[in-house]
């Protein structure tokens, strides 16, 4: 795994990527304190110096506990007061997989976000494979201006204006049905015959089909399957090795290779078999409509008809339509339907209507 020369910046003079391994700034000689972060440039040198190479893996710098002097992982003892380093605090060692911070700022925010780890526990995790996606642009493209047009037609419509309508005529028109009991012969399944049916007679009939199988059939078809062909040595980020050196971080990723394979199956094979059961005809009194009694008029003082039952009549649904008739400024007549009796009753013929039209002069609203 090579190891690159990292960087850091200095908090006192802002002077930029001092070597990392050094103690102090090149520009002030500030010394470098355990505060400052390292940052791997996107040119950083990659060591290949033996002896430089085994300053790098020595372990991360330490600062004494005492007299907060930055000291270099092979030293068992502060150069500065002579304490041990067991009693001093060691840079955190920090794997970035990825790509590593280029600068102080990145490399500030990744320190904060990123666990601290040794070099022996220290591992990559395997990265999400990307997901592809596939999308039919001109799909998206054609929903996409429908979806405007929709709006702007809804736009348009929802724009209305006020305007005073006169009411030049009305009409109603008011229906009632008229049911007589009748006998009337049907047909049912036996376990579907309505209250008071009189049987007249019964048969056997198809009523539905059910699948039986009645064997099977060998198939082959040609399928495709990723196989496993070696490994691929991946590099997956870089790891701070809290001392100046950065290390890349590599993984063993499978390779695949698409085979084709011949497969085959037992596929059954059905056939349709009839399912019998009883067929009743029979006789029952039903309510019909044999008239309607029908009552239409001008105004709006609407009428429901004479109905004049017989014995064995009785009333059914009704139906009722009112329609207004008005003229605009414009001299044209619209019609505006109204929905129920207490609100046509409202209006008078000759009166004038506070009304609201869409762009296409439909009434949206109307009072009386």
């Amino acid at each position: 795994m090579a190891v690159r020369e990292g960087a850091w910046d200095c908090p006192y003079c802002g002077a930029t990527r001092n070597r990392g391994p050094e103690k102090f700034c090149g520009g002030c000689g500030s010394p470098r304190g355990p505060e400052v972060k390292f940052y791997l440039p996107e040119d950083a040198r990659v060591v290949d110096d033996a002896r430089e190479l085994e300053k790098a893996r020595a372990g991360p710098n330490w600062t004494c506990e005492f007299c907060s002097g930055d000291n270099a992982g092979w030293n068992k003892f502060c150069t500065g007061c002579g304490s041990a380093r067991e009693a001093g605090v060691a840079r955190d060692v920090v794997t970035h997989h990825g790509q590593a911070p280029s600068n102080a700022e990145e490399a500030t925010r990744a320190a904060a976000a990123a666990p601290s780890s040794s070099p022996e526990t220290s591992a990559p995790t395997d990265p999400p494979r990307p997901t592809r996606r596939k999308a039919c642009g001109l799909c998206l493209g054609g929903c996409g201006i429908l979806l405007f047009l929709l709006a702007l037609l809804a736009g348009f419509l929802s724009c209305t204006h006020s305007e005073k309508l006169e009411l030049v005529g009305a009409h109603w028109d008011r229906t009632i049905a008229i049911e007589k009991q009748v006998t009337v012969r049907e047909q049912a399944w036996s376990d579907q015959l309505p209250s008071g049916a009189r049987e007249l007679s019964r048969h056997r009939e198809v009523r539905s089909h059910r699948q039986v199988q009645i064997g099977s059939e060998t198939r082959t078809r040609t399928v495709q399957r990723e196989v496993q062909d070696g490994t691929e040595r991946v590099k997956v980020g870089s790891r701070d090795l809290g001392n100046g050196y950065f290390e890349d971080v590599y993984e063993d990723r499978p390779t695949y290779r698409t085979v084709q394979e011949e497969e085959t199956w037992q596929e059954p094979v059905y056939r349709q078999e009839p399912v019998y059961d009883t067929r009743v005809t029979y006789e029952v009194e039903r309510w019909k409509e044999v008239r309607r009694a029908r009552a239409a008029g001008e105004g709006t003082r609407p009428e429901w008809p004479e109905t004049k039952l017989a014995g064995s009549e009785r009333e059914g649904p009704r139906t009722e339509e009112y329609v207004l008739q008005l003229r605009g400024r414009d001299g044209k007549l619209r019609q505006h339907k109204i929905q129920d009796a207490a609100t046509f009753q409202a209006f008078q013929v000759g009166q004038t209507c506070p009304a609201r039209l869409n762009r296409l002069g439909v009434i949206t609203e109307l009072k009386p």
